[in-house]
């Protein structure tokens, strides 16, 4: 055998590592996959009606929070509480504050109000006969988005109903109110879409 041929040199194994050019390919290959994915999903994702359901999500979570507040404060003074802010008194130690606004929702500096009424009638705090209805509420800013936001409200209390807000007399069915399918929290509003005001409600 002659010294030095290559069959008897030695097995080295694999090579390790991957070269720079390989290197190159892959990421060229990643950047043209995450730009089609990209493109898809900007497509295909609707943002906007997400973004609103992450806000109205943030909103009725404050308002779960203020009627359990409700329920701690009566257990506790076996009265229900006569104002909204008495719930974060720092002698009654049961809101460490009040719900701030959500100012892509709400008006700033207005946000949750309480009120005890008799039976609510459509669209406002009106009084019609029968006991006695506590409620927390909350006013949407008048923009043109308002009406999506009450839709959005209405189809989290119940899925059937339609995300699509077309007419403002979307919300004024009684089938928004206590007596009908929305016990805990609905949205109700009246007039022209983004001039009315529409009100979302939590129940007691």
């Amino acid at each position: 055998m002659v010294h030095g041929s290559s069959v008897n040199r030695g097995f080295k194994g694999m090579r390790k590592g991957i070269s720079l050019i390989e290197m190159l390919v892959a990421i060229v290959l990643f950047g043209v996959l995450a730009a089609m994915s990209f493109k898809y999903i900007k497509t295909f994702y609707d943002t906007d009606v997400a973004t609103k359901q992450a806000r109205i999500g943030a909103l009725i979570e404050q308002g779960t929070q203020l009627t359990n507040a409700y329920d701690l404060y009566t257990m506790k003074y076996g009265a229900a509480p006569a104002t909204l802010a008495i719930l974060s008194d720092p002698a009654v130690k049961i809101l460490t504050q009040t719900p701030t606004t959500i100012e892509e929702i709400g008006t700033a500096g207005t946000g949750w109000q309480y009120s005890q009424v008799a039976n609510l009638t459509s669209g406002g705090l009106g009084a019609v006969a029968g006991g006695t209805d506590v409620v927390y509420y909350f006013d949407l800013a008048s923009t043109n988005d308002d009406a999506e936001y009450c839709a959005v409200v209405n189809n989290m209390a119940d899925g059937t109903t339609s995300l699509v807000a077309t007419s403002a007399t979307t919300f004024v069915s009684t089938t928004y109110f206590k007596t009908g399918s929305y016990a805990n929290f609905h949205c109700v509003g009246t007039g022209a879409l983004g001039a009315a005001p529409y009100r979302i409600f939590f129940i007691k």
